[in-house]
C-alpha cells in the first residue's frame, strides 16, 4: 500500500545500551526518543507487543496523521511499503565503549564511566529474529553501527559476519578509525559494507583537541588502507563535523580534504556537532555563529564539488541546514 511514511516507523529498529527504540531521529524535531522496550538489556523480547506498537504508529501514518515527532522528518516519503510485521533496517547503538574521547560526545565527556559498561550480546537476538522470519531481507535493507566504536564491541566481527551471510548489502560502521578491523576490509572488499571514519580534522594538533587522543596519522593511515580495498571508492568516507570555535574555518575544511585526497577518497560526509545545533533552535538561528556556521557548510560542500568528491551530509547537518533556510 502506498502512503507516506518511513523505513523505520515500517521497519526499522534502534537498539540502545538499555532501550529499544523506533529511530535515532527524533531529536531533530526536539522530541524525546520513541521508545518501544524500556529498561532492556537483552532479555527475550516480546515481538507482539513491539509490533503493536508499531502498528498503531503505522496506522496513523495510512490516515495522513502523523505522529508529532515525525511530522517534520526528512525521512519521510511517499512508497508502497509492505505490510507486515518484518525488521529490514537496523541500528545497532547498545554499547557505549570507545577507543577516542570526542569532545562533542557523551561518552567521551565521561569515558572512563562509559568504558566500564558492559554491552548485552546482540547476536543471540539477531539469531531469534531470523528463526521467527522477523528479519527481513529489501530492497530497502539497511544496518548500521553507531554506539561506541564497532571494533572494540565484544563478538564485532561475529555479529558482522552474521549481517554478511544474511545477505545484507547495505551495512554502514561507523568508526573512529584507530583499530584497524580485518573483518571490516573483508566486507568492503565484498562490496557489502560501508566504513564512515569521523575525523573531524585535517591537522594533528585539531584532532587532538577534538579527539583527545593522538591518533591523526594512524587514522588516515587506516583510512587510507581500507581505501585500497573497497569494492567500490564511495565504501569509505572521511567524516567532518563541524565543532564551532574548534575547526570552523575554511582553511580546517581544505586541510581535510587534502587529507581526504591522499588517502585516495572518492566520498566524504559532512556533519554539524549536534548538539549545538539543537539546543534552543529558535535563538540559535539568530546569532552570528549559526550563519558563520552555515556559510562553512556550503562553502565545505563547494569545494568538496570542486575537487570531484561524492557528498554526504548526515542528518544533523540537514536539519541545521534547513533549519536556516527556512529562518532566511
Amino acid at each position: 500500500m502506498k502512503y507516506t511514511s518511513c523505513d523505520w516507523i515500517n521497519g526499522g529498529l534502534d537498539f540502545r545500551p538499555d532501550c529499544i527504540v523506533l529511530c535515532c531521529f527524533s531529536w531533530l524535531q526536539g522530541y524525546e526518543e520513541y521508545v518501544l522496550v524500556d529498561n532492556y538489556h537483552g532479555e527475550k523480547i516480546d515481538w507482539s507487543e513491539l509490533f503493536e506498537q508499531k502498528r498503531n504508529l503505522i496506522n496513523l501514518q495510512k490516515q495522513g496523521k502523523t505522529a508529532d515527532f515525525c511530522k517534520s522528518c526528512v525521512y519521510q516519503e511517499s512508497y508502497d511499503w509492505d505490510d507486515d510485521d518484518s525488521i529490514n533496517c537496523l541500528l545497532l547503538n547498545h554499547w557505549t565503549n570507545c577507543n577516542s574521547a570526542c569532545i562533542y560526545c557523551d561518552f567521551g565527556n565521561e569515558r572512563e564511566y562509559y568504558n566500564k559498561n558492559q554491552a548485552y550480546d546482540i547476536l543471540p537476538i539477531l539469531e531469534e529474529m531470523k528463526e521467527k522470519n522477523i528479519l527481513k531481507l529489501t530492497e530497502r535493507s539497511f544496518v548500521s553501527f553507531g554506539g561506541g566504536e564497532p571494533t572494540v564491541l565484544k563478538n564485532f566481527d561475529n555479529v558482522l559476519k552474521f549481517l554478511v551471510d544474511f545477505g545484507f548489502k547495505n551495512i554502514r560502521i561507523n568508526s573512529s578509525g584507530i583499530k584497524y578491523s580485518a573483518a571490516i576490509e573483508n566486507g568492503i572488499k565484498q562490496g557489502r559494507v560501508d566504513v564512515v571514519i569521523s575525523v573531524d580534522a585535517g591537522s594533528s594538533q585539531i584532532y587532538k583537541n577534538i579527539k583527545r587522543v593522538d591518533c591523526f596519522d594512524k587514522v588516515w593511515q587506516n583510512i587510507a588502507n581500507y581505501a585500497k580495498s573497497a569494492l567500490g571508492k564511495n565504501r569509505v568516507k572521511a567524516k567532518y563535523i563541524i565543532v564551532p570555535n574548534v575547526n570552523d574555518s575554511q582553511k580546517d575544511i581544505d586541510d581535510f580534504l587534502n587529507c581526504a585526497a591522499v588517502a585516495n577518497l572518492s566520498a566524504i560526509s559532512f556533519s554539524v556537532e549536534k548538539y549545538w545545533s539543537t539546543t534552543e533552535t529558535e535563538k540559535l538561528v539568530e546569532t552570528e555563529k549559526a550563519k558563520q556556521i552555515y556559510e562553512l557548510l556550503l562553502y565545505a560542500e563547494n569545494r568538496a564539488k570542486q575537487l570531484n568528491f561524492e557528498i554526504e551530509l548526515y542528518s544533523e547537518a540537514i536539519g541545521f541546514k534547513n533549519l536556516m533556510k527556512d529562518n532566511k
